[in-house]
């Protein structure tokens, strides 16, 4: 991403070609993870070598300049700008084009939120927002890549700043360093468990790294003084070295030796890092590899003789504009084809990326950077930003400019589409949050499993707001991918665990509570879909009419059983059609054949009998359960689907969907009345 600043006022390191060759490295392993996940696995850890680097050349210079006294705040960000600003303005405007063109309303409000994050360099946060269960793929998103800018430009504002501070009030500025260091990787190892997400995206667990190539910085800098400090406390333990371990660290060979290692560290963790509880401890692999390389210097053996070869110093001076322009493309390709593109597509993309990089450099990148009006190109610059992003936030605000695809609002409005009701209040029982609307009276309904059933409190709340004489105030315990059956886990999620025995508590502990209604995704989780079960103390895969099945049969049979034995009325809401067929977003088709008019609309409907070829046995085993303990059945496919199909639309041309397995809030707010005996008047 973002290098060296050019001289002028500010120090500067002293060139090294190596680096931008392990910036090389650091672009195409990105670059090949995102064009082939499947073969370059950790290839995204190029990132993590980035963030060494830039910390390394940026705090060179900043502890130089303030050992020079020659540091200047507006000077510093004026280079800034000069860095990063044409070529990401370039890469915003581009995608805005795009985007116009081939994203239908909500697509292009998404964008427009994407450029404006980008252009305010916040937009880890904006995608650490978008990471929950019903936001959209990350392939589907042209500026995800910006998140790790936002990392980047939030440590070039602070990091300053703190030293600058440092340095006024004669700090150590090591021993700083080291402080902020640890406190951002403990926070890192701390919260990676919880929230892999909030881990990934957030400044705080992610600048150790940037951290850790300034404090290789002021080692550097300050070499002999940190050595001098080092040996003084390090005596006792050289003395109790082994020989050979003394003799390899005053080896000649040593950096030789020290930068194939580091190499070793990367090349590993391109391929074996996996994406699951990232950054964490994996993180440690490329920090400490990049530190590893940077440290053992230009005339070590592997940076001489390849990270300083001509072609991968080339790669490394268009490193930034790549990494820029690749990922957008390939995103575009995805929401175009509707899926992963095909190999030769993608490669393709790679080399337009390559080349549309090369000719930012050359054309856009360098002429701005350098040469003269260095304050007036920094003030245009500026204004340039702020215009653009605030087009972003115009077109999000307006809900995409749907003005551009007028026969595409109605499906634009259905996907993704959300909503909370106002008067849903929170209260706590035991370790969990629950969600109730309170009608005027005492009687209470309980509703019990995943988001298949919170889909439908659009519906409760718009009935007690019509009806306030209404007997049955609402609960929703409902959490995705939580199973109403006692010991059943959905594909290792682990944040169910005790959540419906602490409904169940809820139900038998309140006489308020009269009717108890369950419910879910039963097609996913009783067909051999990653499920489980508990039972005598070991895991039985949930399969279809295998042993695990019968056992969440039995074990949902027992839950309806103790409810109807503590005089509970109990429903059970089987599931509700899904299928691609019936997400708004398959309902748009591109061609780009067609341009401009890449758009085009058609409607889909799901094929019933093979539905019920695939899940009918499910579907039958569960009215069995029902009928066996004498209790209602509501089928939402009786009333979503004909003989034959289930259509995608309403009689008014309007999605029933906000994606292929959960129903439109506002269809179910109107028009879902088969759940309607679930309370009563």
């Amino acid at each position: 991403m973002s290098d060296l600043i050019d001289p002028h006022h500010l120090s500067h390191p002293k060139y090294r070609a190596d680096i931008d060759g392990l910036r090389a490295i650091a672009v195409l392993s990105v670059v090949g993870f995102h064009a082939f996940p499947k073969s370059i696995k950790g290839g995204f850890i190029g990132v993590d070598i980035f963030f060494v680097i830039s910390g390394f050349l940026i705090s060179s210079i900043l502890l130089d300049s303030l050992r020079r006294n020659s540091f200047s705040f507006s000077e510093f960000y004026s280079r800034r700008i000069k860095r990063i600003f044409p070529a990401l303005l370039l890469v915003l405007i581009a995608t805005y084009g795009i985007g116009w063109f081939i994203l239908a309303g909500n697509e292009f409000k998404s964008l427009g939120k994407q450029i404006s994050g980008g252009a305010a360099f916040v937009s880890n946060f904006v995608f650490l927002n978008e990471s929950g269960y019903f936001e959209g793929a990350a392939e589907t998103k042209p500026l995800l890549n910006l998140w790790s800018l936002g990392i980047e430009e939030q440590y070039y504002i602070l990091w300053p700043l703190i030293l600058w501070l440092g340095w006024k009030l004669r700090l150590n500025l090591l021993l700083l360093a080291l402080t902020l260091f640890v406190v951002s990787f403990a926070l890192n190892i701390a919260m990676i468990r919880s929230s892999t997400a909030a881990t990934f995206y957030s400044p705080q667990t992610r600048f150790w790294e940037l951290l850790a190539g300034s404090i290789l910085a002021y080692v550097t800098l300050y070499r002999d003084i940190v050595i001098e400090r080092v040996n003084r406390h390090a005596d006792l333990l050289i003395y109790r070295m082994p020989k050979w371990a003394v003799r390899a660290i005053h080896h000649h060979k040593r950096h030789d030796i020290q930068s194939i290692f580091g190499a070793a560290l990367i090349i590993f963790g391109i391929f074996v890092t996996k994406k699951s509880h990232f950054p964490g401890w994996w993180a440690l692999i490329p920090t400490l590899g990049t530190v590893l390389i940077i440290s053992a210097g230009s005339h070590a053996v592997f940076n001489r003789k390849f990270l300083a070869k001509r072609i991968l110093v080339w790669f490394g001076l268009i490193s930034f504009p790549l990494y820029l322009w690749h990922w957008p493309l390939l995103s575009f390709a995805t929401i175009i084809e509707g899926n992963t593109p095909p190999a030769m597509i993608r490669v393709s993309i790679v080399l337009a990326s390559i080349l549309l990089s090369w000719l930012t450099y050359k054309l856009i990148e360098r002429p701005i950077r350098y040469g003269k009006n260095g304050d007036a190109k920094t003030v245009v610059l500026a204004c340039l930003m702020i215009l653009i992003g605030y087009i972003g936030f115009n077109a999000y605000q307006r809900n995409g400019l749907e003005f551009r695809a007028k026969n595409f609002s109605q499906v634009s409005r259905a996907i993704g589409e959300w909503d909370f009701p106002g008067n849903l209040e929170q209260f706590k029982f035991g370790e969990n949050i629950f969600y109730s609307m309170k009608s005027n009276r005492s009687t209470t309904t309980l509703f019990i499993g995943d988001s298949n059933i919170a889909q439908y409190y659009p519906r409760f709340a718009e009935l007690i707001h019509r009806n306030p004489k209404l007997s049955n105030s609402v609960i929703f315990s409902t959490e995705f991918g939580c199973l109403p059956i006692p010991g059943a886990r959905y594909k290792e999620i682990k944040h169910c665990d005790g959540l419906l025995d602490r409904s169940l508590s809820l139900a038998l502990s309140r006489p308020d509570i009269s009717t108890v209604v369950i419910g879910g995704h039963w097609f996913a989780y009783l067909s051999g879909n990653g499920t489980n079960i508990l039972h005598n103390g070991e895991r039985v895969p949930i399969e279809k009419e295998g042993r695990g099945y019968d056992i969440a049969l039995a074990e949902l049979g027992n839950v309806i059983r103790v409810l109807k034995e503590n005089h509970k009325r109990v429903i059970l809401i089987l599931n509700i059609p899904f299928g691609n067929e019936l997400d708004p977003k398959s309902m748009i088709q591109r061609s780009l054949r067609d341009f401009p008019d890449v758009l085009k609309l058609r409607i889909r409907s799901l094929n019933l009998n093979q539905l019920m070829e695939q899940y009918g046995n499910i579907r039958r085993d569960l009215k069995l359960v029902a009928k066996e303990n004498e209790i209602e059945v509501i089928d939402p496919i009786d009333y979503l689907c004909d003989l034959n199909t289930c259509p995608s639309v309403d009689t008014n041309g309007e999605p029933i969907y906000k994606d292929g397995s959960h129903l439109r809030p506002s269809f179910v707010r109107t028009q879902a009345f088969f759940v309607d005996r679930a309370i009563s008047e």
